[in-house]
This record gives C-alpha cells, sequence and structure tokens, in this order.
C-alpha cells in the first residue's frame, strides 16, 4: 500500500525477482501511470478498509507493507491487514519510531515491522561518521554483527603472523584478505597459513567492542571515539536524527543551516556534545570556505535538495581532501550518481528509498532461497540463507561440515540471539546465517543451506 517513490521502487524489484505483487493507492492518476509502465496488479482505493483488503484477497498474501508518507494511515492499515490474517504486516513510521519506550506498536497493534525511511538513512549516514578510515563499515541486518575493512599499517605488532596463530578476540572472524600484487588488487580467502602483510585490508565480522579491540591491533592509528570533525549541510529530520546519535562521542559537529527558524528549531542540538549550529547559505562556496569544510573529515550534505546536495560536495571536495556523501532522494538519481561519483569528487551517495527497499528485502526470499545483503566489491557480497529442513548441514557443528571453497559463514541468527559462530555451534533448521560469497561459490553455499530445495 503505497505508490511513492519507496512504494514504487521497491514494487519494481519485487517484480524484477518474479514476485507477485498487488500495488494499492488512493490516486488514480498515479494508478493508470502505473498500470501502463508494469506488469503488476494495481489496486486504487484505500488500503486502511477491511473492504479494500478483502478485494485484494490480502489473507492470501505472504507479506503486506503499509508505506505511504502518511504513519497513522500505514499503523491503521497494517493492524487491520493483521487481523484479516495476513502472515506479516510492516508500517512505515516517522516519529512513532521515537516513542517506543512509551508504547510498543509493534506488539500492541500487532504489527511485525516498523520502518523508519529516516532512521535508516540516518544510521547509514553515521557508518561513515563511525569509520574514521573511509573504508567500508556495515551493520548486518537483525543482528549487532558489523562489517568492517581495515588496512594492516606498518605499525601493526601482528604483521607477518599467520591466521591461524592470531589470538582474535571472542566473535570475530576474517572473512578476506585484499592484497596488491603485481600492480592487481588480489582478494582471497584466508587460510591458517597466511601471513599479514602492510598494506593489506582486510575485512572482519564481529561485535563492535571486540571489533575495536582487533582493529587497534591491525592499525595502532585506529582507536575508537577518535577526535572526528564532521560538518552537515541542512537542518532536516535526517540531521536530527544523525546529531543525536553521535552526541558524547568525542566528534564535532556543524551544521549549517540557510533558515533561520529551522536554526532555532534544532537549537537544542547545540546543548549537548560538541555541538555548532551555523545560520548560512551552505551552498555558498564563500560560507563553506569560512567554516574551513575543506579540513573537515566527512561533509555530509543532507538538504532536501538533491541538485543543491550533489553541487555542495562538488564544492566541498574541491576545497579539500574531505569525504563528501550526498543524501538523494529519487533512486533514479542515487543510481547515476553512484556510478560517477569519483569524478563528481563524492565518496559515496545515500539513498533513503533505497535504504528502506534494502531493509524491506529482507523479508522477501526470492527463487533461489536466499537474500543479498551487500556487496564487498564486484565479485563478493554477503548473502542471507535459511537453514531448510533436509538440508546436510542440519544438527551438525560448524567445524565438521565440509563447506564450499571461497566462502565464509559470518554470523548466525536463532530467534533474537546473533553470534559469529565457531566450529562448535551447531547449525539447527530455521537458522539465519549470512555468508561471504563470491558469484562462484554462492549458489553451493545456497544449495548446501536450503538442501537444494
Amino acid at each position: 500500500m503505497g505508490a511513492g517513490e519507496v512504494g514504487k521502487h521497491l514494487a519494481v524489484e519485487l517484480v524484477r525477482q518474479k514476485h507477485d505483487i498487488t500495488l494499492i493507492d488512493r490516486d488514480q492518476e498515479l494508478v493508470d501511470g502505473l498500470l501502463e509502465r508494469f506488469t503488476m496488479d494495481v489496486y486504487c482505493g484505500n488500503g486502511t478498509l477491511p473492504v479494500t483488503l478483502a478485494e485484494v484477497n490480502v489473507s492470501q498474501a505472504d507479506l503486506f507493507l503499509a508505506i505511504t508518507n502518511l504513519e497513522n494511515t500505514n499503523l491503521v492499515a497494517a493492524a487491520v491487514a493483521k487481523r484479516m490474517k495476513v502472515p506479516r504486516a510492516i508500517a512505515r513510521v516517522h516519529k512513532a519510531h521515537d516513542s517506543q519506550w512509551l508504547f510498543d506498536y509493534e506488539e500492541g497493534l500487532d504489527i511485525d515491522h516498523l520502518l523508519c525511511v529516516e532512521q535508516l538513512a540516518a544510521q547509514k549516514l553515521f557508518k561513515f561518521v563511525h569509520n574514521p578510515t573511509g573504508l567500508q563499515s556495515q551493520d548486518i541486518p537483525q543482528s549487532k554483527i558489523e562489517l568492517r575493512e581495515v588496512e594492516v599499517s606498518e605499525e601493526s605488532s601482528l604483521i607477518g603472523t599467520s591466521i591461524a596463530s592470531l589470538e582474535l578476540p571472542k566473535g570475530v572472524r576474517f572473512a578476506t584478505v585484499q592484497r596488491r600484487d603485481k600492480g592487481r588488487d588480489l582478494i582471497r580467502f584466508p587460510r591458517g597459513e597466511d601471513e599479514l602483510r602492510p598494506g593489506d585490508k582486510v575485512i572482519l565480522f564481529g561485535k563492535s567492542d571486540p571489533l575495536w579491540e582487533i582493529t587497534t591491533l591491525l592499525n595502532p592509528a585506529l582507536k575508537p571515539g577518535m577526535k572526528t570533525r564532521v560538518v552537515i549541510m541542512g537542518g532536516n529530520e535526517y540531521t536530527e536524527r544523525l546529531a543525536n546519535m553521535i552526541r558524547a562521542r568525542g566528534i564535532h559537529l556543524t551544521i549549517i543551516e540557510k533558515s533561520k527558524e529551522v536554526c532555532e528549531r534544532i537549537r537544542h542540538l547545540s546543548e549537548e556534545g560538541d555541538t555548532t549550529i551555523i545560520n548560512g547559505d551552505p551552498t555558498s562556496r564563500e560560507v563553506l570556505e569560512e567554516e574551513d569544510v575543506g579540513n573537515a573529515d566527512l561533509f555530509i550534505a543532507a538538504s532536501n535538495d538533491d541538485e543543491d546536495n550533489i553541487m555542495t560536495c562538488m564544492q566541498a571536495d574541491d576545497l579539500g581532501s574531505v569525504r563528501c556523501i550526498p543524501l538523494i532522494h529519487r533512486p533514479a538519481n542515487a543510481m547515476s550518481i553512484q556510478s560517477f561519483r569519483s569524478k563528481l569528487g563524492i565518496h559515496e551517495v545515500v539513498c533513503p528509498r533505497i535504504e528502506a527497499a534494502q531493509d524491506l528485502l529482507r523479508y522477501v526470499e526470492n527463487d533461489e532461497n536466499y537474500h543479498h545483503v551487500c556487496v564487498i566489491n564486484e565479485d563478493i557480497e554477503v548473502i542471507q540463507v535459511t537453514v531448510r529442513e533436509g538440508s546436510p548441514v542440519v544438527d551438525r557443528p560448524v567445524g565438521d561440515i565440509d563447506w564450499p571453497e571461497e566462502g565464509s559463514l559470518v554470523c548466525l541468527i536463532e530467534e533474537k540471539a546473533s553470534i559469529v559462530p565457531t566450529g562448535k555451534d551447531v547449525l539447527r533448521t530455521g537458522h539465519v546465517v549470512f555468508v561471504v560469497v563470491t558469484r562462484k561459490s554462492k549458489k553451493p553455499f545456497v544449495r548446501l543451506l536450503s538442501g537444494g530445495q
């Protein structure tokens, strides 16, 4: 329910994956346009009404998504759909997400998941703030497990140490090692006898504190809570959420906002932590120079205007070596800018609607029995697979399983508990596992875990 940018983007992706989609929206003109362009069932109506949901046979659906721009509409529609026996219902929210401590909407309304687009985008931006190296850093969905890329420095005490002899903190695993060799970047899944060298880029998985423990051994210059200077363009909800995340973390934050009224509304952000709010035009090169943006560690253009965000990032990049990240709201724009980001001086692009679609896709399994989670490079990705009854891995310790080559099991979820599995952990039917795979090894891993279904 909801054929806006999030709903349309998600529906098109699900159709591409050959799922059966019914899209509900109250805008007849929008519905007619979608019917002309896409092969899906599109229905004009009010999705909060039981009669509408009955007409589209909601009880026969596997998943109901209420993702309009209206929070209360979404909550009501998802709650009604659940009472009409849909197995899983998800509602998009804005402010309700902030009041969970007062009222648990998921439990109280029997809704399976609350999607907050602004929160997802802020969390993605925070990953860049939290990781001052500029290398990869991602969260594994549904867990507290992180992916972190670290470059081994010449000062590391672990240089020349074999992987097998490393005393890794509990709950940390090496996934891949990238090494420059004869002018080429070679990526491999390390074996026990492999030794670390200066300049190696390693991908680690684990929980935050143990990850920092090994990170500082690999590169002593990196420490949790490193002093970082961040400049944000715009004082909207994305900025407020991000500012709340980075308070009291040793980060100096400058927010540049053109509107005096907005500056007053967000003035409370400067009351805690090291935050400065500047009333000025962030699209002006003179303002950026005056605030010394070129010497910041990170510049985030988070206004509501895609073009302003892109142009301001280009100016900030021209002023210095700052990493620039624009918030791009339209998915088509985001994908185009992502392709040319290096030429534009942009480090990475964050699109709230794409982040929302990716978050929702983890609830939908494709025909090949896996979910795509994230990309490490052009040949390696992280996928999510559910262990099926009949799989040869069921009731066996991880260390006793003959795993395919070129892959690594990095996370195991049982109900709501998540771990980085050891050789002693036993896989059970229904376990959700996350695996780092290559294009070559993806099918063998999925086939093994899903029992060839």
